[in-house]
């Protein structure tokens, strides 16, 4: 309907092609560096404040420097489940081993690359999910046991109650190898305006095709939230068109984020017609 030439707002956009959020370059810039150093990182940001992008561009940064990059998303894993994550992200055989020997295949696995001229980097997104027992040992799999030094650049990243975990007494054997923190603020009005300006150019949508009423709506619905932002903006534009509607306005916007909870009943924006009870 409006001549796209992609998925608006899609998940699958190339490193090259990702919006440069503020604080991109500077974490970016403080991987390679703690990575150069065989030293540890980490961020912290309230949900949908683009660190999962900044993730992204960071390995694919850190791969084209020639990092073996493992990227992980955390869970509510305590510390033998993390093992056997970063032994599948390695490929090592998983059997029903002990931690202690995971850890040692770990470290030779590491070790290996390491001879073989692969610098390794770890992250961690989401890593706030991982129980404090995961961060009273999570320094024991990535450092050489003979000498002490690293084997792996370890970068963790996720929302505010990550900084409180490695603020426990109980991560002092990780927090005391990592160069000082950085946070991640929301997004402000600015840049909200051009991150929907750089989307509307990846997928050639014409900036006529949205009023200033629909994008201050979405502003004001999503507070900021870029997950919601992308997708409240893929319902209004679906709105729009199967309702033969040429400009995305206010009302399309509405639509899109309506609270079908608060309705008693199921709703479609696409629609606009009640279905079954909910």
């Amino acid at each position: 309907f409006f001549g796209l030439k992609r998925e608006p707002f899609g998940d699958n956009i190339r490193p090259s092609e990702l919006f440069e959020l503020p604080g991109l370059r500077h974490v970016a810039s403080m991987a390679e560096a703690v990575w150069l150093n065989k030293s540890h990182f980490a961020f912290t940001g309230p949900t949908g404040c683009g660190k999962s992008s900044i993730i992204r561009y960071i390995c694919d940064r850190q791969e084209r420097l020639g990092a073996k990059v493992m990227l992980l998303n955390g869970g509510d894993w305590g510390f033998g489940e993390f093992l056997r994550q970063v032994m599948g992200a390695l490929n090592i055989d998983f059997r029903a081993y002990q931690p202690s020997t995971m850890i040692r295949l770990i470290q030779a696995q590491m070790a290996k690359l390491a001879e073989d001229g692969h610098t390794v980097m770890l992250v961690v997104d989401e890593a706030d999910k991982l129980r404090n027992d995961a961060f009273y040992q999570l320094h024991l799999p990535i450092t050489a046991p003979e000498r002490g030094e690293a084997l792996a650049t370890l970068i963790v990243c996720g929302q505010d109650s990550l900084a409180d975990k490695l603020a426990n007494p109980l991560a002092a054997p990780i927090r005391t190898r990592m160069y000082p923190g950085h946070y991640i603020p929301p997004i402000n009005r600015q840049v909200y305006h051009d991150y929907v300006t750089h989307h509307m150019q990846l997928c050639g949508l014409r900036g006529d095709c949205v009023d200033e009423l629909a994008l201050e709506h979405i502003w004001k619905a999503t507070s900021g939230n870029l997950h919601s932002i992308g997708m409240t903006f893929r319902f209004a534009l679906q709105y729009a068109a199967n309702n033969g509607i040429p400009k995305v306005d206010a009302a399309c916007a509405k639509a899109a984020f309506s609270d079908w909870w608060a309705m008693g009943q199921s709703f479609s924006p696409f629609t606009g017609q009640g279905g079954m009870d909910g």
